[in-house]
């Protein structure tokens, strides 16, 4: 069993394992959502654990992914998020990360984590991994951007 793995489903295919930028502002919303109109559920795994919350569209999909990879490679403690709601608590220090049940404990006390010093480049590479995936499906909806 893996400390920690994301899974989309449906599954997306992922069709370019190379991608290295990810520029949001090339996307065309409208047209994502007026021809992908499935909706997608991303669970967290963590340790087993399945931390899911609801489906949704591929933007909210893609957004969540980018600004999770963000966070962590600007190694910043958070609480993580799917679909703008917390659902696990991430404490970053040096190169690991703890996992937490996103709760409010008793001020000065702090619950076992569900994953215990992550290291970080497991953490990247498979939200790098998961990113690339939608990037790469959502292809036919990026722009030049006009320089």
């Amino acid at each position: 069993m893996r400390e920690f793995e994301i899974r989309i489903s449906p599954p997306i295919p992922h069709l370019d394992r190379n991608v290295v930028d990810v520029d949001l502002s090339c996307l065309d919303y409208a047209e994502i959502a007026a021809n992908v109109t499935r909706r997608y559920n991303v669970a967290y795994i963590v340790n087993g654990r399945v931390i899911e919350y609801r489906p949704t569209d591929i933007t909210t999909v893609l957004n969540d992914l980018h600004n999770e990879l963000e966070l962590i490679e600007g190694r910043l403690s958070h609480d993580m998020t799917l679909c703008g709601y917390a659902v696990l608590e991430m404490v970053i220090e040096q190169s690991y990360a703890d996992i937490y049940e996103a709760i409010s404990p008793p001020v000065g006390e702090r619950p076992e984590p569900l994953a215990a010093r992550i290291n970080l480049p497991l953490l990247e590479t498979e939200f790098r991994n998961s990113l690339s995936a939608v990037w790469s499906f959502l292809g036919a909806f990026r722009h030049q951007k006009s320089v």
